[in-house]
């Protein structure tokens, strides 16, 4: 420094400065990617070691003065070195994105998750996308929606994944428990069962509970009675519930089948008659027939028709497709017995103009001539001789029922 006075004269001072150089721009690296999930962060580092201030969106970060910082929050970073009092330029800009974690998401269901095998029960959370299911800390493939319906038992847990990839807590979990249904034989029996007759069906597992499709065809009782109502076909259910309230059910088709027309019998003449004789009774059905007399059956008795002989009540019963009509009307059939009588007693010759007396110990009797112009005969049994020949002389005996027994004997005139 010189001064310089009134007369010329000079004086100087001096000092000597020293001029530092500004210290290098730094550089920042990352430990890691600068983009993460909450709660994360990434370690940055100053390219100087020492004399760093770092800056968050051009903001000095208050006691960053470290060769590195850890950033936990979204922004831009950059740093600054002071050495010998001199300040380098900012270093460029590191951009630090903390993306946000989804909250823990919460599983519900949509019914109680003790359930019976073969069923299921929905699990939902209120995610409504970017969901992952597990079971039993196994991830279950393709279970990605909001809802899953479980069909086997296990411990059901969640997680939530945003579009930026970050993965929320695991869930609470949720225990599902599949009872195993009960084993049940199937139903042993007949296919078919006629209108009006019981066929029992059976199974060998207890404690079951029987049912119809269709009571107005076949009702079932709770032994396993199955009685036929109308022709058709209906469906028999048993269904056993276990102790867990699972229930197994088991069916078996069965076919009612109608009831054949009750038949009718007609008799070719009369019902009444007298032995030995008969009466062809008729039944209304051409086939199937079974004729029966006083509620038994006739052994061989199978046809349209049967000739009765013998007194009795006769009547008859169709089968067809196996089942069997109520019983047919009744016929009476009276096989009359014919009187007994004795044979005539009396001479085997008369002359003509003469008489004898011919007689029969069976009392009532009609005395008739074959010929009264050879002989005649009164109803006393006297026989007058009028012309030369042969007659036959004839004893008749008719009873109650009107049968009539003859007895003859020749008489030469």
């Amino acid at each position: 420094y010189s001064v310089i006075n009134s007369s010329g004269c000079v004086t100087s001072v001096t000092q000597v400065i020293t001029i530092n150089a500004l210290p290098a721009k730094p550089t920042i690296t990352a430990s890691s990617s600068t983009s993460f999930c909450s709660p994360g962060s990434v370690v940055l580092s100053s390219s100087a070691t020492t004399g760093n201030q770092w800056y968050k969106d051009g903001i000095l970060v208050v006691g960053a003065t470290a060769s590195t910082y850890t950033a936990s929050d979204s922004g831009s970073y950059t740093v600054e070195v002071t050495q010998n009092g001199c300040t380098s330029e900012l270093s460029d800009g590191l951009l630090v994105t903390a993306n946000a974690t989804p909250g823990i998401p919460v599983i519900r269901s949509s019914r109680n998750t003790t359930i019976c095998e073969g069923n299921s029960v929905r699990l939902y959370t209120s995610s409504a996308s970017g969901t992952l299911w597990f079971k039993d800390g196994v991830v279950i493939s393709g279970a990605t929606g909001s809802e899953y319906f479980a069909t086997t038992s296990g411990s059901y847990t969640v997680e939530t994944i945003n579009a930026t990839g970050c993965v929320s807590g695991v869930s609470t979990a949720i225990r599902v428990t599949v009872t195993p249904n009960p084993v049940v034989a199937p139903i042993i029996g007949a296919n078919t069962v006629c209108v009006s007759s019981t066929t029992t069906l059976t199974s060998t597992t207890a404690s079951g509970v029987w049912s119809s499709s269709n009571s107005g065809i076949a009702s079932i009782d709770g032994s396993g009675m199955v009685t036929g109502v109308s022709a058709g076909t209906v469906t028999i259910s048993y269904s056993v519930t276990n102790a867990g309230g699972c229930t197994t059910s088991v069916s078996k088709p069965l076919t009612i089948i109608a009831q054949p027309i009750t038949p009718t019998i007609t008799a070719s003449s009369s019902t009444s008659f007298c032995s030995p004789g008969s009466v062809v009774l008729s039944s209304s059905a051409t086939t199937g027939n079974q004729w029966y007399k006083d509620g038994n059956p006739i052994v061989g008795a199978t046809v349209a028709s049967y000739t009765a002989t013998g007194s009795g009540r006769y009547t008859v019963q169709v089968t067809q497709n196996g089942c069997t009509s109520l019983v047919s009307n009744a016929i009476v059939v009276s096989a009359n017995a014919i009187p007994t009588v004795t044979p005539i007693i009396g001479a085997a010759t008369v002359c003509v103009s003469s008489t004898t007396t011919l007689s029969n110990a069976s009392p009532g009797g009609v005395w008739t001539s074959s010929n009264s112009g050879i002989a005649s005969i009164d109803g006393s049994g006297t026989v007058t001789g009028v012309s030369a020949g042969s007659v036959t002389i004839t004893y008749s005996v008719t009873n109650s029922s009107g049968c009539v027994t003859s007895v003859t004997q020749v008489i030469t005139i």
